[in-house]
């Protein structure tokens, strides 16, 4: 009876381990080999750099973040060297967190004192640079203003938009997103009578401050030929 029940605690056994093994292969590695995995595939990306070769630099900063993520307490060094990994990847506000980080820690006894004050004026003006670039850049976006134009001719009745946005291009280099629709009829007016004009409406964006411009208001021209009789063009544009 008793070697019946066998085999089926053998299986039994077997079940178990598999499970176990299923689920710890499915976990991963444990929290502290996975940490000192990553922590090794960073130290050699930086390896890289320090002998004079060239270091995977978002390559270090990922492993390094991944290191942190598991929770296991980092060497004292960590955050030297995840700040260096930081700024060299552009990231000048994580990195002066970093640093001022080692810095308050180790203060003047720490390993990578002087490093870390380079690295840190380094990413201090690494800052400055993105902060002023981004505040152009808001400057520019806010710069944009939506226009109509009315462009109007007697001459020349073909191709009404794309004479008319050849010349708004002309009058504002930034123009961007032009929507243009045009109609020819006869002109309502004693001096004009039997001539037809064609008149063109084009919606579009332009940028003020690449334009150094107030506005994008009030533009009008106007042509004269000689000889056979007048010719009228113009354009105005508003703002919207």
């Amino acid at each position: 009876m008793q070697h019946a029940r066998l085999p089926r605690l053998l299986l039994a056994c077997l079940t178990a381990t598999l499970l176990w093994t299923g689920a710890a292969t499915a976990q991963g590695l444990p929290p502290t080999v996975e940490a000192d995995r990553q922590l090794q595939l960073a130290s050699g990306e930086m390896e890289k750099e320090d002998k004079g070769g060239k270091a995977d630099w978002p390559k270090a900063a990922a492993a390094l973040k991944a290191a942190e993520a598991t929770g296991v307490p980092m060497p004292a060094n960590f955050d030297y060297h995840y700040g260096r990994a930081l700024q060299a990847t552009g990231q000048h506000a994580a990195a002066l967190e970093r640093l001022e980080r080692y810095l308050r820690v180790h203060g003047t006894k720490g390993k990578y004192y002087s490093q870390a004050l380079q690295l840190y004026t380094s990413a201090q003006a690494g800052k400055a640079t993105a902060d002023e670039a981004a505040r152009q850049r808001a400057a520019l976006d806010a710069a944009w203003v939506d226009v109509k134009t009315t462009w109007w001719n007697t001459d020349d009745l073909d191709d009404g938009c794309e004479r008319a946005e050849a010349r708004i291009e002309r009058y504002a280099p930034s123009a961007r997103n032009l929507d243009c629709s045009c109609q020819t009829g006869f002109i309502n007016h004693p001096a004009w009578r039997d001539h037809q004009e064609i008149t063109c409406t084009v919606t579009w964006q332009g940028n003020l401050l690449q334009e150094k411009r107030e506005s994008f208001s009030g533009e009008r021209k106007y042509r004269t030929h000689s000889g056979s009789g007048s010719v009228l063009e113009g354009m105005r544009s508003r703002q919207q």
